[in-house]
């Protein structure tokens, strides 16, 4: 199932219960008109810093739990043999809520069996001041074993070399995009 026809599937989600994540919370009220596309999600190895296979989409309307659900699990069915998994996310107090009920949403050869995995979320030390009191000690790099001193910050350092073309990129078609997104992450 490509990307574009999983996104049609796209379903309300629930508000954040932790601070104002405003990427969800404010999600629909960003005016989008004649946008294909308002950002950018990617999944990458938090200890190397390097982007993986099939980890980069766009995003419509803000940061949609359907998203990132489908990027994570092309990404995790790769490394299936894997028996431990740590997932650092701005919002991951919230995002893995029902994460494993909503796996049947994506392609069926994606599915991992998490009671098989020791799997952790984590939300990176740069934003967890912001969350709830409840998040410091239940998402914390620091109190986890086996992260050492890692940040979680991975993917935003892209960022920095992605932004300043973030304005041209909304006028420029599809594959025009993918190019330029391929060329900004030097992706062969």
């Amino acid at each position: 199932m490509g990307y574009k026809s999983y996104l049609s599937k796209l379903l309300n989600e629930p508000k954040s219960s932790c601070s104002s994540h405003s990427a969800v919370n404010t999600a629909d009220t960003k005016s989008t008109t004649g946008l294909a596309a308002t950002g950018v999600g990617t999944i990458d190895c938090a200890q190397h810093g390097f982007k993986l296979p099939c980890d980069v989409g766009d995003l419509q309307k803000g940061e949609k739990y359907i998203n990132m659900d489908y990027l994570v699990f092309s990404v995790l069915c790769i490394f299936a043999p894997l028996l431990m998994f740590k997932i650092s996310y701005n919002i991951a107090c919230q995002w893995y809520k029902h994460l494993w009920s909503r796996m049947v949403r994506v392609p069926k050869v994606w599915h991992i069996d998490p009671t098989s995995k020791d799997v952790t979320f984590l939300v990176p030390k740069f934003h967890l001041p912001t969350h709830m009191a409840e998040c410091h000690w239940l998402f914390s790099f620091n109190l986890v074993w086996g992260v050492g001193q890692m940040d979680g910050k991975a993917p935003e350092q892209g960022w920095a070399d992605i932004n300043p073309a973030a304005s041209s990129m909304k006028e420029i078609g599809p594959g025009s995009w993918c190019d330029t997104i391929d060329d900004h992450f030097e992706s062969d």
